[in-house]
């Protein structure tokens, strides 16, 4: 088997040995001026093709099939065989290496170019058999000094002319058989053909009266226009071999008694008709590849347009697209119709139909947006419009300017959105918003004096109670005296059931003061304050390494004051044992306070956080009912969940999440006071940059408010990313930061600013402009942090060129989305190099 394998392997060298014989034999039988030197040599262009296609490892195969060849069919010796046989090798060799290096992919005849390189390295590569045979037959003394520059050319004619009729038709003829051939290409074929012998019975099958030889070209130029490369290389190899049976007779064109000198003549005319054929046949194969791929483009273009207007036409948005400078519309979508209630037709004819729409308070505005416009500046706007039946309709308009090449902006291309509804939804909201606003502020206030008027008469009671107790104490019996006891814990209870409800009522009525916290420290403070009732039941607490979070440490203290209070109250007869413990999940942390208590039954697990919900399983223990809701109240408005759940062996287990803002290797509180931060990295590359000051990330934070800059630290910190914080409380400050004045002298270019709206001494919108119009200020991006949803206030804020309007929000969840948004984006994918910052100072900034 592996004796068939290596045969089957050596195959195409066989192949090509045989044939490069058999044509050499075929040559070798026209050489009429030297036994050796031919006008007709195929093998040139066998062995072409063979190494064109094998590979020029295949060398040894053509320079053994030359040497046989002349050894066998001439007798000129040993020497003179193989220096021929060296030169038809070196011939291929270098002609297959050039083609390489001029035609990759093996396209030689697809463009005319490639025609060209093919016929100039035709020329070239025989030159070397010719020059190599004719020295070694001159040396060999088989031919005269004199002699060679004929015998040269007569070589390389034949050579060339075997190279340029074979290798065309071998590589045109796979492309043939892989074609489907219709039957009227294939009767046209058999015409070309018989048209063709017959010309070549005129032409060259008869005594030449005249010369006919021109009769061919318009045939090979009806071939290579309608069947291209194979079809022109075909009728060439035809016409050839008709002709030089012809020229041999002594009749046709070229009927000269020297029979080389014919075939001379006869190979120079074949040359010319291929070389001819070729080129004309990659003209008319790069015109028709052209012309199909301006086919695919234009249905492409009709497709992509067809899909566009599909788009346009089915969306409720509308879609235009203008010219940057002078404003006219180019494309309008019939959405427009539906909102502006005008034809498309109409705006057409009369632009400033647009601009009459536009509500007069507006038109200003509108008119600001569309000088940006044509400035190429992206923009976007709200404005009203007049409907014709004199109703009024909000509009949220975006644009996005089109730029050419070299970056100039030569179309606008926006979208206009019906926004009346949520303009409509929102101030609905607002007004409920106010409303219920206005109503936790009443509540507050009712919570606040109720628990005055309430507790006013029961400490009435309860002092008079006490007074009569005191007075008469040894007048009155036992009994009496038992149910003075039963009024003065009544009034007790009362007073700490007011309190309860007024802490509850209290909790989320206030916007919430964010600073870190030690839930151990919070936990440590529960057990003092519960230090006689875990002394009196005998209790062992203990707990976990414990995090930090973000929150307040005396409503974190009352949840576990609570959740311990209720594991010692309703204990077991066995001593209490409470386990907290921590985890973290993904970016939470799991706080979990387990007990050995007497379980809760699942019916009370789903009501149990409610307000005034007890359990009645054990007589005599106290309490408000109010404990648990107070917890789940904390909980909620930090963004996290409680739940209980029983424990594995005897009693139930609180869990309840608190959102991690520090990360699992993020921050962690160093000595040196509170909000002393400190970043450890985890990785050594990073501790080199924070350390060097490469790479670091300069952030202002210009922000009144202590908590609202605090939680933004902190936050941003928790991203991991290396950068330094800067802050300042007001407006003024702000700008002496920027340029560098007085006490900033030395401030670094920040890389982002947070910029609060309302500051004291210069308000937040006046800074902002200050920086779009200081050259040296603008290209630091600006993000504007607000309490503020009015469209008045992020109207002004865009109408400035601010980066980003952001609206602060109330609870943690919301500042940690938000600022997780402004690293992703602003930090990590769209950083502003401090380069080009400094670059935007100009050599005029302060130093």
């Amino acid at each position: 088997m592996g004796l068939f394998r290596h045969l089957f392997k050596q195959l195409p060298g066989v192949l090509l040995f045989i044939l490069y014989v058999a044509a050499a034999k075929l040559g070798l039988a026209l050489a009429f001026q030297h036994t050796s030197v031919s006008p007709v040599w195929p093998p040139t262009g066998i062995a072409l093709c063979g190494l064109l296609l094998l590979g020029i490892p295949y060398w040894p195969v053509v320079w053994l099939g030359a040497f046989v060849a002349n050894e066998w069919f001439t007798p000129t010796g040993l020497w003179i065989s193989s220096g021929i046989a060296t030169g038809n090798m070196l011939e291929a060799v270098v002609g297959t290496a050039l083609l390489a290096r001029l035609c990759p992919a093996r396209k030689y005849f697809d463009r005319p170019e490639n025609v060209g390189f093919f016929i100039l390295v035709c020329g070239v590569a025989t030159m070397v058999s010719a020059s190599v045979g004719t020295l070694s037959l001159y040396l060999g003394k088989t031919m005269a000094w004199a002699d060679l520059p004929t015998l040269w050319f007569t070589w390389w004619v034949g050579d060339a002319g075997g190279a340029l009729v074979l290798v065309p038709w071998v590589f045109s003829l796979r492309e043939a058989l892989r074609r489907h051939w219709s039957w009227p290409e294939i009767a046209e074929g058999i015409t070309l053909l018989a048209v063709s012998v017959w010309l070549c019975g005129v032409t060259f099958g008869a005594p030449a009266s005249l010369d006919l030889a021109f009769l061919h070209i318009p045939v090979f130029v009806w071939a290579s226009v309608r069947f291209l490369q194979w079809g022109g290389a075909s009728l060439v190899a035809v016409v050839s071999t008709l002709a030089i049976h012809g020229t041999l007779t002594g009749i046709g064109q070229y009927p000269i008694a020297e029979e080389n000198k014919a075939l001379l003549m006869l190979q120079i005319f074949i040359i010319v008709s291929a070389a001819t054929s070729q080129f004309l046949a990659a003209l008319i194969s790069e015109r028709k590849q052209h012309i199909e791929k301006l086919t695919r483009s234009e249905q492409d273009l009709r497709d992509s347009d067809e899909r566009f207007r599909q788009l346009a036409g089915n969306i409720r948005e509308v879609f235009y697209i203008l010219e940057a400078a002078s404003g006219r519309i180019l494309y309008l979508s019939p959405a427009f119709e539906q909102i502006w209630r005008v034809s498309r037709e109409q705006v057409s004819q009369n632009p400033e139909r647009v601009l009459e729409s536009i509500h007069p308070e507006d038109k200003e505005f509108w008119l600001a947006s569309r000088e940006k416009q044509s400035r190429g500046e992206p923009s976007s706007t709200e404005y009203r419009i007049l409907l014709p039946n004199g109703g009024v309709s909000w509009i949220w308009d975006r644009t996005f300017p089109v730029r050419d090449e070299e970056g100039n902006a030569f179309r606008v291309a926006g979208i206009a959105e019906d926004v009346t509804l949520r303009k409509e939804v929102d101030a609905e909201l607002r007004l409920k918003a106010e409303e219920l606003a206005r109503a936790n502020r009443e509540l507050e206030h009712f919570a606040s004096v109720a628990s005055h008027d309430l507790k006013a008469p029961l400490r009435t009671v309860s002092s008079f109670v006490r007074l009569l107790k005191k007075s008469y104490e040894d007048q009155l019996d036992s009994q009496a005296n038992e149910y003075i006891e039963f009024a003065v814990d009544g009034c007790r209870r009362m007073d700490e059931l007011i309190e309860a409800l007024l802490r509850n009522a209290r909790i989320g009525g206030k916007v919430m003061e964010w600073r870190s916290i030690s839930l151990e420290n919070a936990v440590r403070s529960a057990l003092h304050d519960l230090e006689a009732q875990i002394a009196e039941s005998g209790a062992s607490i203990t707990f976990d390494d414990l995090p930090e979070v973000l929150g307040d440490d005396t409503q974190f203290r009352e949840v576990f004051q609570n959740l311990f209070s209720n594991a010692l109250k309703y204990r077991s007869q066995e001593p209490p044992r409470i386990v907290v413990s921590a985890h973290r999940r993904e970016n939470e942390w799991i706080l979990s306070v387990e007990d050995n208590g007497i379980g809760i039954a699942p019916e009370s697990r789903q009501n149990i956080f409610c307000n005034f919900v007890r359990l009645r399983t054990q007589e005599g223990v106290e309490g408000s009912g109010i404990g648990l809701a107070t917890c789940k109240k904390v909980i909620e408005e930090r963004g996290g969940r409680i739940w209980v759940e029983p424990a594995k062996k005897k009693g139930s287990v609180f869990s309840f999440t608190v959102p991690d803002v520090f990360g699992r290797n993020g921050l962690r509180k160093v000595k040196g006071g509170e909000g002393e931060w400190a970043l450890r990295e985890t990785s050594q590359t990073n501790d080199k940059v924070v350390e060097s000051g490469q790479g670091i990330c300069e952030i202002l934070i210009v922000e009144d408010n202590p908590a609202d800059s605090n939680v933004i630290e902190i936050l941003l910190k928790r991203e991991q990313f290396p950068f330094r914080i800067h802050e300042v409380p007001d407006g003024e400050q702000a700008l002496c930061f920027l340029r560098r004045v007085g006490k900033y002298n030395s401030a670094p270019i920040p890389s982002l600013v947070f910029l609060d709206l309302n500051l004291p001494k210069m308000d937040g919108l006046t800074v902002l402009k200050e920086i779009k119009a200081d050259p040296n200020l603008r290209n630091i991006p600006v993000i504007v942090l607000s309490g503020s949803a009015r469209e008045e206030d992020i109207r002004a804020v865009y109408d400035q060129a601010a980066s980003c309007y952001m609206h602060k929000p109330r609870d943690l969840n919301g500042y940690r989305d938000m600022l997780s948004y402004v690293h992703k984006f602003w930090i990590e994918r769209a950083p502003l190099s401090g380069e080009l910052i400094e670059a935007g100072r100009g050599r005029h900034g302060p130093a």
